[in-house]
């Protein structure tokens, strides 16, 4: 009886073991999967942000792009260091104190909506963030992350899509749909600065912390490549309280024997985000 006895004991650790072994060897893989995951990305809002409107917010080095159901917020801040001496004790010791240069520029879509329950998130990653702060003391946990973010119906048949290129770059698109016309989407920018278009085509929003380069578009229909260009409908300058805030409408031109009635392709239209060029970089730096 007493062998029988060690028997299921030995059985039993062996078992344990290899129940170890398993659970060890999927740890493994899910790191190893979390390794191989972009660090860029829409992260969810579970009331971890002090704004609630915020459904979604994109953070890398110099940026944050909040999503809400009023439109995209792009918050461009430059993080320095400030020397002080340390006068409270006799020693020579520099304290570094951080100055945290923020410039927000709003985007909308003028005459367009935003729905939160069209806002659909796509392409969700494996890893996820925990939050411990003074709005949230116990912590708020597993909170989602996504590399696509999908808006439905901002105008009739038109979707918008933000989302992580394979080569690392924050992009979106405008997907017209049949039944959609791509003349319908006008962006308007409101901002500090007036924004302009380079020679090259690209659309540039200008803050005092830097810039944000909006590439020359694209756009694809029917496997064709068609020559798209940024043109400035109107710009108008606004003084409030000794503020100056500038209104921009954006709209897009295809340049090319484009039928405008879209059958059963999509017409793609197809911009790039570049900040990096100013910001050296496009690793995380949240704020």
């Amino acid at each position: 009886m007493k062998t029988n006895q060690n028997y299921i004991i030995v059985l039993a650790s062996l078992l344990a073991f290899n129940f170890n072994i398993i659970v060890k060897a999927q740890e493994s893989l899910v790191n190893k999967d979390r390794q191989g995951e972009s660090t860029l990305c829409f992260i969810e809002n579970q009331g971890q942000f002090e704004d609630d409107k915020i459904r979604y917010k994109f953070s890398s080095k110099g940026l944050n792009l909040l999503v809400s159901e009023e439109g995209v917020t792009f918050q461009l801040f430059k993080r320095q260091q400030e020397k002080q001496e340390d006068s409270n004790t006799n020693s020579s010791f520099i304290l570094k104190k951080d100055i945290i240069s923020v410039e927000t520029i709003k985007l909308d879509l003028y005459n367009g909506k935003i729905e939160n329950e069209n806002i659909i998130p796509q392409n969700e990653l494996i890893s996820f963030n925990n939050y411990f702060s003074s709005k949230s003391p116990d912590g708020l946990k597993g909170i989602k992350k996504f590399q696509t973010l999908l808006i439905k119906d901002v105008y009739e048949n038109i979707d918008w899509k933000f989302y992580i290129s394979k080569e690392g770059a924050l992009k979106y698109d405008f997907i017209v749909r049949e039944g959609g016309d791509y003349k319908d989407i006008i962006l308007q920018y409101s901002s500090l600065s007036p924004l302009r278009i380079s020679d090259q085509g690209e659309l540039i929003l200008q803050t005092n912390v830097g810039d944000i380069k909006e590439d020359r578009p694209v756009s694809f229909y029917e496997n064709r490549e068609l020559e798209t260009t940024f043109n400035i409908r109107s710009q108008h300058k606004e003084i409030e309280e000794n503020k100056i805030t500038y209104t921009s409408l954006i709209h897009f031109e295809i340049n090319a024997n484009f039928d405008e009635n879209i059958g059963n392709s999509k017409l793609i239209i197809d911009p790039q985000i570049n900040w990096s060029t100013f910001f050296g970089g496009t690793g995380n730096d949240e704020f």
